[in-house]
């Protein structure tokens, strides 16, 4: 019998390259999600520090030049407006990032689909080869066997 061989295997192989591809892909942007999390950390961490800053000043009774107090709230207003356009992005970046799942998914399915149809073929081509060495076997069984001779009567 003909060695095993299944004829979608070139399409399976591209499937599985397309998949590796798009998982890449995802972890590409992913990555970038992660690196904007945390630029907005930092941004937050700066308007705390700031925040902490001006209020032990206060606290603490000591001079505070006038140009300081005016700066603050437009050093906060600057703050928020970035930390908003981060946000911003952030929400871009999640909706490339659920797009890019749901391909990833999709190639990960159809690669499946074409592995799952390789596997019932294979699995149809041993059950073919056992029948077939199974019925060589009872053949050569049969041709090997000879039948008991008789003694001849005297």
């Amino acid at each position: 019998m003909k060695r095993f061989q299944f004829p979608l295997d070139r399409v399976l192989r591209y499937r599985q390259i397309q998949a590796e591809a798009e998982e890449a892909k995802l972890q590409a942007l992913l990555a970038k999600l992660a690196e904007l999390d945390r630029g907005i950390a930092q941004f937050e961490a700066e308007g705390r520090r700031t925040e902490d800053a001006v209020r032990q000043s206060l606290a603490a009774n000591r001079e505070v030049v006038s140009g300081e107090m005016v700066s603050y709230p437009n050093y906060r207003f600057v703050l928020a407006r970035g930390k908003r356009a981060m946000l911003e992005e952030r929400r871009r970046r999640m909706n490339a990032v659920e797009q890019q799942q749901a391909s990833a998914l999709a190639a990960y399915r159809a690669c499946e689909i074409l592995a799952r149809a390789r596997t019932k073929a294979r699995e149809r081509w041993q059950s073919e080869y056992t029948k077939e060495m199974d019925a060589l076997a009872g053949e050569l069984f049969l041709n090997k066997w000879t039948p008991p001779r008789r003694k001849p009567t005297s």
